[in-house]
C-alpha cells in the first residue's frame, strides 16, 4: 500500500503547528457586554497530514473549557475536512472548508441557539505571518446573512 504524501494544502496546515496564547470575545445577548476569553492552545501535526489543535481556556464565571479541533485536507474531496468539540456542548462539529491565499473557511452546521433546530455556521482561520492568526465564527441568519458569534487572536509563544 502507498501512503499518501502530504500536499501543499497540508503544508498550509503545518503553520499553525506550535503553541499559542489567545484572547477574544464571545457574542451576548443585547444590551450585554461581550464574554471575555484567554487561553492557550497547542497545535501538533499528525503524519504531516493532520493537525490536532488542543484549547484549554478560562470560562465565564469560572472553570475550565477544553476543546480538540482536526483538520485535514482530502485530496479524494478536493476539500478541507475535520470535526471541533469542546468540554461546554454536545454537539460534534463536522467541517468541509476551502482555501483562499491564508484564508481557510470552514463550513459546518451546528445548534441553533436562539430558534432551536440547526445552523449554518464558519469558522475562518486566517494567518497573519507565522506568528498570528484569527478565528472568526460566525452563524448564517433566517435573512442569509452572517453574524459574527466569536472571535479570538492568537500570538505564536512557541
Amino acid at each position: 500500500m502507498e501512503f499518501p504524501q502530504p500536499g501543499p494544502q497540508h503544508t498550509w496546515l503545518q503553520r499553525l503547528v506550535g503553541a499559542w496564547r489567545t484572547e477574544g470575545e464571545c457574542a451576548a445577548p443585547p444590551g450585554e457586554a461581550p464574554v471575555q476569553m484567554t487561553g492557550t492552545e497547542r497545535v501538533r501535526s499528525l503524519g504531516g497530514l493532520w493537525i490536532l489543535a488542543e484549547g484549554v481556556g478560562e470560562m465565564p464565571g469560572g472553570g475550565t473549557a477544553n476543546s480538540q479541533m482536526t483538520i485535514g485536507f482530502d485530496p479524494a474531496q478536493g476539500a478541507f475536512v475535520g470535526t471541533f468539540v469542546a468540554s461546554m456542548m454536545t454537539h460534534l462539529w463536522l467541517y468541509r472548508g476551502t482555501l483562499e491565499g491564508d484564508t481557510l473557511t470552514l463550513d459546518t452546521e451546528g445548534p441553533d441557539f436562539g430558534g432551536g433546530g440547526m445552523a449554518r455556521y464558519q469558522d475562518i482561520i486566517a494567518l497573519q505571518g507565522d506568528d498570528a492568526r484569527t478565528l472568526t465564527s460566525r452563524m448564517q441568519m433566517p435573512d442569509g446573512g452572517w453574524q459574527q458569534v466569536m472571535s479570538a487572536r492568537y500570538r505564536r509563544i512557541g
